[in-house]
């Protein structure tokens, strides 16, 4: 789902994997975002580095349980984000995410703790 709020671009991808993002990178082209949901919890079948290249986040929200038993997100996609230089936010660590856009708040991001839980082993 793509659409514009609050200024921003915003591309929530659902469970799509690398060879879905190919076909709306070519689908869409040119296509540019402000804030990406990342595709299947940060897994390594999405979040392909040509993707991150040709969308340019500025932030990426991962959704993922903590210590959740499939291991999301992988390291492999966190790299592929770190290595592009977006803003990574992840649920796992930081609880509910909120990015503000209201009129009548100072525009910004919010988090559910404010210190960020340990990585899991």
């Amino acid at each position: 789902m793509y659409f514009e709020l609050g200024g921003k671009r915003w591309l929530l991808t659902g469970d799509v994997s690398a060879e879905q993002e190919k076909q709306i990178v070519q689908t869409y082209t040119g296509l540019q975002v402000d804030i990406l949901k990342t595709g299947h919890h940060g897994s390594k079948t999405s979040t392909d580095k040509d993707f991150v290249a040709a969308v340019q986040p500025e932030h990426a929200v991962i959704s993922a349980g903590y210590c959740n038993r499939f291991g999301h997100p992988h390291p492999e996609p966190l790299e592929i984000l770190e290595k592009a230089g977006v803003n990574v936010w992840r649920t796992d660590l930081q609880g509910a995410i909120q990015f503000i856009t209201s009129s009548r708040e100072k525009p910004g991001i919010r988090t559910a703790r404010e210190e960020m839980l340990p990585v899991c082993n």
